[in-house]
């Protein structure tokens, strides 16, 4: 076979229906319809949704959620269907006839054994289960001063002394499983769309995160304009108002010399004068 061969040439006919299932609404099922291929039933079983479409062929497949199986074709030809979960596959057709066998899927082939527990990844799913938990607990402790921005809590920043300039900043709720919409792990993880629905809720979360990141470092930066300008402002006023009540020292102690040598000059000549009206009286004597 190969990833374009009609299913028709294997013995389905129009209308007919090949299922692979994993267990309780893990169902994949593909109605076949003209020109549909193996190449079709294969991306149908890896789209591994209810909302997924043949290549090609417009037909809706899988029933509440596809089957946990993934399909390939071995490099000899082999169309190669297995469970990526620990629930049993089974593979089943409304044909009754020998069109699954021309698949290379006899009797004894139509259905295998659920696998074993990956203990790794059962390890992995509590740690995911923690970390929920914790960011929980985060979010509700990152309060400051009675406001928790992560709480839906409202800060209001004053900028003046009059309370005339603010600016209000609004919290959120960043609740992991309500606003955030990060569900918790799903069958221990053992399956691969399990993580994959678990690495989709993270990325949407993220997304918000960030939308949310860059507001708030809107909005920080704003505040941190205001502080660093009443700063600078304030130390332009304290620095005015140190030069009109503070002295530098040398400059008023050498001010301070000038008058007192002023004054001693001025006791001396006041000396001298009243020494020569004497002189000049003791000449009348």
């Amino acid at each position: 076979m190969t990833m374009t061969t009609p299913l028709t040439s294997l013995g389905f006919s129009n209308a007919e229906t090949i299922t692979i299932n994993t267990g309780t609404n893990r169902t994949t099922t593909l109605t076949i319809g003209a020109g549909m291929t193996v190449g079709d039933l294969i991306n149908a079983v890896n789209n591994n949704t209810s909302e997924a479409t043949a290549s090609g062929a417009g037909v809706t497949v899988g029933t509440a959620s596809g089957a946990d199986a993934r399909a390939l074709l071995s490099p000899d030809g082999r169309l190669v269907l297995e469970s990526v979960g620990t629930q049993p596959i089974t593979l089943s057709s409304s044909n009754a006839g020998a069109a699954l066998t021309n698949m290379g899927f006899g009797l004894n082939d139509r259905t295998k054994p659920a696998g074993e527990l990956n203990v790794t990844r059962s390890n992995i799913a509590a740690q995911f289960s923690e970390l929920r938990r914790q960011i929980d607990q985060l979010a509700k402790d990152s309060g400051f001063n009675g406001v928790n921005l992560l709480n839906a809590d409202t800060l209001q920043a004053m900028f003046n002394e009059r309370q005339t300039s603010s600016l209000t900043i609004t919290g959120v709720r960043f609740s992991v499983n309500e606003d955030l919409a990060i569900g918790d792990q799903m069958n221990n993880f053992q399956t691969d769309r399990d993580i994959n629905v678990a690495m989709a809720d993270l990325s949407q979360a993220m997304a918000r995160l960030r939308s949310q990141s860059s507001a708030f470092g809107s909005n920080l930066a704003l505040v941190q304009i205001r502080q660093k300008f009443t700063q600078e402002m304030a130390n332009t006023l304290k620095t005015g108002a140190d030069n009109l009540v503070l002295a530098d020292m040398n400059e008023e102690g050498a001010n301070m010399l000038a008058l007192q040598t002023r004054q001693q000059l001025s006791t001396q000549a006041l000396s001298l004068a009243n020494q020569a009206d004497q002189s000049v009286l003791s000449l009348f004597g």
